[in-house]
């Protein structure tokens, strides 16, 4: 089993289960009845990892928790799921490497979740190893499938730092004006360079259908898949804003039919005020990690 829950909510209980069923993980969520059962369905059910809710008294029930699974020689990543935190829980957690889910966050369950179990990879590394798993990664980043971003241009490095934790298990492709550094250390990335200079893998910015096309196809081969577009400004020198935009929304809604992610590389200081609206009318302004 991936993970094992244990909640005294019941309706806490249904948010969690439905977060982790679309997210594909083996689980099972329990109402908690005493420690006795706690250990007996930790030992049945050997999971990977365990959430568990705290009391009032935050430290000593994770630390009773922690010392129940040594004892039993699991290895099982246990994370707290706390109503509120004060700086002394703050720092325990931190000197023992605790992560955490605030139960008022539960909106953000897939988000919090996984930068913790990305922060624990080393003792998950078996999970990881699993496609249905490692899709996962994308929500530890602010991103969530079947969606487009717009990444202002002063967080282009920052896009390009975390593609390579996600090119390990999911298919990206760049479309770039300025070739970025992650297509120079030879990441299993497919890329287009949008140019007049004829070539291999290159692409005219007037050509605008066929790099449309070419992004379709690619979305079209697999689910759950990364699009960067890293040359919106370039196409517009070359195509009237309303054709980008039309274009922009298509590959947006096959996007959405294939479960992918589309992240939009943009210099918002180069639209108007009604350019960049309708720009945020296709996609959401990411936030950064």
């Amino acid at each position: 089993m991936d993970i094992l829950c244990f909640h005294t909510n019941a309706q806490v209980r249904e948010e969690i289960s439905r977060h982790l069923k679309e997210m594909e993980f083996v689980f099972s969520c329990n109402s908690p009845e005493s420690w006795d059962q706690i250990e007996k369905t930790i030992k049945e059910k050997k999971p990977k990892i365990i959430l568990m809710e705290t009391k009032k008294d935050t430290r000593k029930y994770v630390e009773m928790a922690v010392e129940m699974t040594e004892k039993m020689d699991s290895d099982a990543v246990i994370i707290p799921i706390i109503k509120s935190i004060d700086r002394d829980i703050a720092i325990y957690f931190e000197e023992k490497n605790i992560g955490y889910i605030l139960g008022d966050s539960l909106l953000q369950f897939k988000e919090n979740l996984m930068k913790v179990l990305v922060e624990k990879r080393d003792r998950l590394e078996s999970l990881f190893k699993e496609r249905r798993i490692f899709k996962n990664v994308v929500y530890a980043f602010g991103f969530s499938w079947g969606r487009m971003y717009i990444a202002d241009l002063q967080r282009r490095e920052e896009v390009y730092g975390i593609l390579p934790n996600l090119s390990e298990g999911i298919d990206i492709f760049i479309v770039f004006r300025e070739k970025p550094p992650i297509l120079m250390e030879n990441h299993n990335i497919k890329s287009v360079w949008v140019t007049d200079i004829v070539g291999k893998n290159r692409i005219k910015p007037h050509n605008l259908t066929i790099l449309t096309d070419s992004i379709i196809k690619f979305l079209e081969e697999s689910e759950r898949r990364i699009v960067v577009m890293d040359c919106v400004e370039y196409l517009l020198l070359y195509n009237d804003f309303i054709n980008v935009m039309r274009n922009i929304e298509l590959i947006n809604s096959y996007a959405m039919e294939y479960n992918s992610l589309v992240i939009l590389i943009v210099d918002n200081k180069a639209y108007t005020t009604k350019e960049y609206s309708l720009l945020k009318r296709y996609a959401i302004e990411w936030a950064g990690v």
